[in-house]
């Protein structure tokens, strides 16, 4: 279940749009009488039949009370959560109109006095974007970060010290920092691990590899002439094995090996492969937090 402080920051940015849009009905005279700016209601019953000139006369307080229902509509559309685009969109399109009968009935200096031609453009950027780029953010980042599910390595202790000595053990292999990073990164692509992905291309980038294998590593068979005959080998190993329930590690992957390396540099590589898909895995099913 996400948890609920992760719904404050979504609710209070739906709260403050729709305070801007029902800040605007508040000032129509039945809200504050005597103050607003209106004056009283008869003198914005012939604003509104100004405004909209182009329905019959008699239509006119009709038309007034369903603006209003709309403008009050929207937004309460907005902080309940419900269809937000439909919300926003149908919101501005109904200033724009607003502004353009305004712009055509009181000619084109009323609309310059009043910011109707900036509400229309501020429900259409500043509101959009907030909801569906913002909201987004908040949604990748904040969920995210409090849906971790807890730390293996302080749950089960004693499994996860025994994976460090995995780790340990490999570092008196023959492989160089940069050919694990490169087992490293390619499992961690197939299983899809986002923190392990994070981690290891950084990794890779501080022991000098290029950028550009790092990009091409995931079509590493059509870009062979960027890697070695060795790291070929080792990737494709590690490939296999990440894919174990394919076809195991191939025989013709083997004898490339066999061709290549001795038993030991291949238990080497065995074993670093079976190291990152389980740190994959554990990463992956306790929603490890990329950067954490």
């Amino acid at each position: 279940m996400t948890n609920r402080l992760t719904q404050f920051p979504q609710l209070f940015l739906r709260l403050a749009i729709s305070v801007t849009g029902l800040s605007g009905v508040t000032d129509r005279p039945w809200f504050r009488g005597k103050n607003s700016a209106w004056n009283n209601r008869d003198s914005f019953e012939k604003y509104t039949e100004q405004l909209i000139f182009i329905f019959p006369e008699n239509t006119s307080a009709f038309s007034e009370y369903a603006a209003i229902s709309f403008e009050m509509f929207f937004p309460v559309m907005i902080i309940s959560g419900f269809e937000n685009r439909f919300a926003v969109f149908f919101w501005g399109s109904l200033l724009l109109i607003s502004a353009f009968l305004l712009s055509i009935s009181r000619r084109i200096k009323a609309p310059l006095n009043y910011p109707v031609w900036m509400d229309p453009e501020v429900n259409f950027t500043y509101r959009t974007v907030t909801i569906s780029i913002v909201n987004r953010y908040i949604n990748l980042k904040i969920i995210t970060v409090m849906s971790a599910r807890f730390n293996m390595a302080t749950v089960h202790s004693a499994a996860y010290k025994a994976g460090i000595g995995m780790e340990a053990a490999l570092q008196n292999s023959f492989l160089t920092p940069v050919q694990k990073e490169l087992i490293k990164i390619r499992a961690s692509q197939i299983n899809g691990c986002a923190f392990c992905l994070d981690m290891h291309t950084k990794d890779a980038l501080k022991y000098g590899e290029t950028p550009q294998r790092i990009f091409l590593l995931n079509a590493w068979r059509d870009a062979k002439e960027l890697y070695t005959e060795e790291e070929l080998v080792i990737i494709a190993i590690a490939e296999e094995i990440t894919l174990i329930s394919h076809k195991g590690l191939s025989e013709e992957t083997w004898q490339k090996a066999k061709s290549v390396f001795d038993e030991n540099q291949i238990a080497d590589i065995i074993m670093a492969a079976v190291s990152i898909n389980m740190w994959n895995r554990i990463a992956i099913s306790t929603h490890l937090m990329v950067g954490g």
